[in-house]
């Protein structure tokens, strides 16, 4: 296997140099497309400063060692039932001088997460496998300590966005299809198993940063113990639907799948989280560690996801609207953000888009004749 040097952050790591795209067929599995993915992901643990953290799931340890370099912690235990990938962790744990930090193990993550030593005690667990997080979750959940934090990837996004529902179905537990705000689906519906697999336990999952990016999910949040507190928490899933007719869009009860616009049949999306899925505080706090340690994307990231608690679970592309308003010429992004804002709604782009896509609180109908009336001045 030929490795080569990368640096993430203060951090360097040896990896696998492979061609083309990352595949779970590879030696040892490294994905350098989820750098910012892993930047994040440092920022967002860092405001929660843990003592000891879980890297079940570790590949060639890039998470998992960077916390340790990066964030201080006093330990951190690497896991890969691969050996290979294992030689790899040793190696890039010695390139940072962390083995003082880092416990290394050769493990099934599931028995490392229930039998380890620290089970129970951990301050953080990641788990970042490749594909669905599912397998994994129950035990990640139940080796926390109390109000510790657990980081979730998957990278399974076609099934989380609506792509493939059963897919969704099966694994999830949710009834998704694709919608022009996939990217909230995809996010929510996350954050909605993470929920209900914590209540079975008598936990409650509080997310504290969750974002969508280059084709991948992610949240990290909160578990704490308490019946009450994990009903309060599903109190916080709901039904959203949505008219492809006429763009509606709400929280709906179920067995509501009629426009209340123009009758015809809502696509009903759900059980969704359907409150925010970003603390703002704490957002802003993961933007400072970002800028402290020089990561300026993840930084200028958490500064958008900052602005957008307060807003509704769904958004509108502008695109979208324009075409199924019958709009002559696409008002641009800027003119319908200031609009917006001038008639006192707030109103951002989402930190998951470059393209013209709105958070706003504004309703489908309000957004709709705003939309009407920009096109019919800028014809």
């Amino acid at each position: 296997m030929k490795v080569e040097k990368v640096r993430e952050g203060r951090t360097v790591l040896k990896v696998p140099r492979v061609r083309g795209q990352p595949s779970s067929r590879d030696p040892v599995f490294y994905n350098p497309h989820m750098r910012l993915s892993r930047d994040l992901t440092v920022a967002s643990v860092g405001p929660a400063n843990p003592r000891v953290v879980c890297d079940p799931l570790a590949g060639v340890g890039a998470r998992g060692i960077r916390i340790a370099v990066e964030l201080d912690p006093d330990t951190v235990v690497l896991n890969d039932i691969n050996e290979r990938a294992v030689e790899l962790i040793e190696e890039n744990v010695r390139l940072n001088g962390v083995e003082d930090v880092c416990r290394i193990e050769n493990r099934d993550a599931n028995a490392l997460m229930y039998e380890d030593e620290l089970a129970g005690s951990f301050d953080y667990v990641d788990l970042d496998p490749f594909g669905t997080p599912v397998p994994f979750l129950d035990a990640a959940v139940r080796t926390l300590r109390n109000r510790g934090l657990v980081g979730v990837s998957a990278t399974d996004v076609s099934a989380l966005a609506g792509r493939y529902p059963r897919a969704a179905r099966r694994k999830y537990w949710v009834e998704v299809e694709r919608v022009e705000f996939y990217q909230e689906v995809a996010i929510r519906a996350l954050i909605s198993y993470v929920v209900r697999t914590c209540a079975k336990y008598d936990l409650a999952f509080e997310p504290l940063v969750a974002f969508f990016q280059r084709h991948h999910v992610r949240v990290v949040g909160r578990v704490r113990r308490g019946a009450k507190r994990a009903d309060r928490a599903l109190r916080r899933l709901g039904h959203v639907g949505h008219c492809r007719e006429c763009g509606f869009t709400d929280v709906v009860e179920p067995g509501e799948d009629e426009c209340p616009e123009c009758g015809e049949d809502l696509t009903i999306l759900g059980p969704l989280w359907v409150d925010d899925f970003a603390d703002r505080s704490w957002a802003k706090r993961a933007a400072k560690v970002a800028g402290r340690l020089e990561l300026e994307r993840a930084r200028e990231l958490l500064e958008r996801l900052a602005e957008e608690p307060g807003t509704p679970p769904w958004a509108y592309d502008i695109h979208q609207w324009a075409s199924r308003l019958g709009l002559a010429r696409v008002p641009k992004l800027k003119d319908v953000l200031e609009r917006l804002r001038d008639e006192g709604y707030r109103a951002l782009r989402p930190h998951y888009s470059t393209k013209a896509v709105v958070k706003t609180d504004a309703s489908p109908i309000e957004f709709r004749e705003l939309l009407r009336e920009l096109g019919e001045e800028s014809c």
